[in-house]
């Protein structure tokens, strides 16, 4: 039985084939200027895709050369169409492995692209950056592939939230999010239904459609060569089109999270769940307003002089103080400077309270067990843990993005 979902984005990507046929608008041209910086940009690396043209060697070409890059590009783009020519990936396998002879899963297939393509994706990228950033559609919790969003601030952020938490004795759930093969499995009309539903630029999109049409490669394995072959899912490995495309793609992914904390590291996603400070806080605070007047009748009955009047006390608060397990509420007394602040412990058949004198305060501090515990904290925990994982689930299972998930409490 057909997928409703699945259905109801072929039918919103033929109406939008329909539409991009007929579409025919101005866009913007690129020039000598623009090309030559991404030409400066690029890492003078010897490594090179089908047309044995390197990093290395572009970046010493002669000045009438890039005018007639130039020329090419704006031809491509006012027509909306991506070279086949330059489609064509060289693909070598590295091994995963320190040592041994890896299986197929231990190998990472790197596809090496012609060096012209690469200057023409990077052309590209920048209007397709330039319209997601102005749109905001870019979480602020995503670092990489974006400029002046480093992985290594992102880690550093983490690990500040959770050590302030480890400080207050609040336990936090860590939820990883990993996708499988995250480039590989990504489904072309879902992203083409999606860009277009963020509201994309008609041009964009198809020249992003002819980008992803018909892509093809071939496998380089020592010394022997495969046969062409044509891919339908995924996007390029070493693109620039493809990492950004693919944050874009998955731009809605934390609103699963809701409130909770969440950091995107490239394509990984990592949410921190934390409890509320306190819950319930009015019953405990009650209970402890009741247990405290036990020791404030017991001081009216001392011979200690404290401010009020009758069988009723009127503490002055010093301040609350909340942590893990316990509610510190502290009240000055006017007590003589002369007393030695031995004072008698208030205790009711259920309820203790301890109480201590603090020179600081020239008071009295009670203190009063909360009944809210770590084993109520660490239930709540698991429970909103399940709800974001099942929410991550079913959003991967939405857009065909396989996911590991797997969750963690750091003690």
């Amino acid at each position: 039985m057909s997928d409703p979902y699945e259905v109801q984005i072929d039918i919103e990507y033929l109406e939008l084939m329909n539409k991009l046929a007929l579409f025919n608008e101005n866009v913007e041209t690129t020039n000598m200027v623009e090309i030559k910086k991404h030409i400066s940009r690029l890492k003078p690396k010897k490594s090179c895709g089908f047309d044995a043209v390197s990093n290395y060697m572009i970046k010493r070409i002669p000045p009438g050369y890039i005018n007639c890059l130039a020329n090419c590009f704006n031809t491509w783009l006012k027509e909306y169409r991506y070279s086949d020519v330059w489609k064509l990936a060289k693909i070598i396998t590295l091994n995963k492995l320190k040592a041994g002879v890896p299986r197929c899963k231990q190998t990472r297939p790197i596809s090496l692209l012609a060096t012209h393509s690469k200057l023409f994706e990077k052309i590209m990228l920048d209007r397709i950056r330039l319209w997601a950033e102005t749109n905001s559609l870019v979480p602020i919790e995503q670092s990489g592939f974006r400029p002046g969003c480093l992985l290594p601030t992102r880690v550093l952020s983490i690990y500040q939230e959770v050590k302030n938490n480890m400080t207050a004795n609040i336990p936090t759930l860590a939820i990883y999010v990993d996708y499988q093969k995250a480039y590989d499995k990504v489904w072309h009309k879902g992203l083409i239904v999606k860009l277009n539903r963020l509201s994309i630029p008609l041009g964009l999109l198809k020249s992003i459609v002819s980008w992803l049409n018909d892509p093809c490669a071939y496998v380089i394995f020592g010394g022997n060569k495969s046969d062409i072959f044509y891919t339908y899912v995924g996007l390029p490995q070493c693109s620039s089109l493809s990492p950004y495309l693919f944050i874009v793609y998955h731009c809605d992914l934390v609103a699963c999270v809701g409130a909770h904390s969440s950091h995107i590291f490239a394509e990984d996603l990592n949410i921190l769940i934390s409890p509320p400070m306190c819950r319930e806080p009015r019953s405990n605070i009650s209970v402890t307003e009741t247990a405290c007047s036990v020791v404030f009748r017991r001081f009216h009955g001392s011979n200690i002089p404290v401010k009020g009047s009758g069988d009723r006390i009127y503490p002055t608060p010093a301040g609350i103080d909340r942590n893990l397990s316990k509610l510190v509420v502290g009240y000055s007394f006017r007590i003589p400077a002369s007393s030695s602040g031995q004072f008698p412990v208030g205790s009711g058949r259920k309820q203790r309270v301890s109480c201590r004198f603090s020179p600081e305060i020239h008071g009295i501090l009670l203190q009063k067990s909360l009944s809210w515990e770590i084993k109520s904290m660490i239930k709540f925990l698991e429970e909103e843990g399940t709800k974001i994982c099942n929410q991550i689930a079913n959003y991967s299972k939405k857009w065909k993005q396989s996911v590991n998930v797997s969750k963690t409490v750091p003690s």
